[in-house]
């Protein structure tokens, strides 16, 4: 699923700057920087020369090390976003990185629903060239969403607590499904993150905002001893920022302890022992 305000924001691959929108709005303003392809990934996209000083360059692949050409990049800090899309080799460039927290985040190319999107927030430091590569994750059949909330797996080890109508978002009915991924370790995504990350995962629809928020919980898979108490961080596009919810200790087969999730996107268990 994704939101139709990306339809109307990326345009003609023309590197310019689009006039901020004086009218009372929360969209940010934009900067397009690519084009996705009119008919889907049959039309593929040819590598472009990135001439500013210090992008944000990167790759875009599957598991497998395949690219995903025509996979979208969208590139927030503040109130400007930039746009573009990855090329027929998977590579994409984003031609301003300034400092400070930026929101990162890549959806699969708009014929390949078997991929569920991907955001991680990160810093930039003053004069900083940065290179952010992304493995998106395959998705499995999604689940429907019951009448009145019961727990889910959502993905392996991950559980939430949803209903139907409770997942909502700009420009967009309210979610009838959901769905996502546990990310290997060797896939995870550049994670500005104080601490020891334990384990990733993907949840889609991405950036629907759930009312109320969706309680969570992890199968203790990794046989951590009890008592051991980790962080959970949900990743944030729209805030920018990793959203502290809480701690879950674990107990036998499982990590619990009532946090919420309010937010479907990146979802990471951190040791902050360590």
């Amino acid at each position: 699923m994704r939101s139709a305000t990306w339809m109307l924001l990326l345009g003609a691959c023309s590197g310019t700057t689009t006039d901020p929108d004086t009218t009372d709005t929360d969209e940010p303003d934009v900067v397009e920087t690519g084009t996705p392809s009119e008919t889907g990934c049959e039309e593929r996209v040819p590598s472009r020369a990135c001439e500013a000083a210090d992008p944000l360059t990167g790759t875009v692949t599957n598991a497998a090390g395949e690219p995903l050409p025509g996979a979208w990049i969208r590139f927030c800090k503040g109130e400007t976003c930039f746009f573009g899309t990855a090329d027929d080799a998977g590579d994409f460039c984003i031609e301003a990185a300034p400092a400070g927290w930026h929101a990162f985040a890549v959806s699969p190319p708009i014929c390949s629903d078997g991929y569920t999107a991907a955001v991680t927030p990160v810093e930039f430091e003053d004069g900083q060239t940065r290179t952010l590569d992304m493995t998106l994750q395959e998705v499995g059949p999604a689940t429907p969403l019951p009448a009145t909330p019961e727990e889910i797996e959502v993905a392996d080890g991950l559980f939430l607590t949803v209903g139907a109508g409770q997942l909502t978002a700009d420009f967009e009915d309210p979610a009838t499904e959901i769905t996502g991924a546990r990310v290997p370790e060797a896939e995870w995504p550049t994670l500005d993150i104080e601490g020891q990350v334990v384990d990733v995962w993907y949840v889609s629809p991405f950036e629907f905002k759930a009312e109320p928020k969706m309680p969570v919980r992890f199968a203790n898979d990794r046989s951590l001893p009890d008592g051991t108490v980790l962080h959970v961080l949900n990743g944030s596009y729209k805030a920018q920022a990793w959203i502290d919810a809480g701690t879950v200790t674990a107990k036998g087969d499982w990590l619990e302890g009532g946090e919420d999730l309010g937010v479907t996107s990146t979802v990471v268990l951190v040791d902050r022992s360590k």
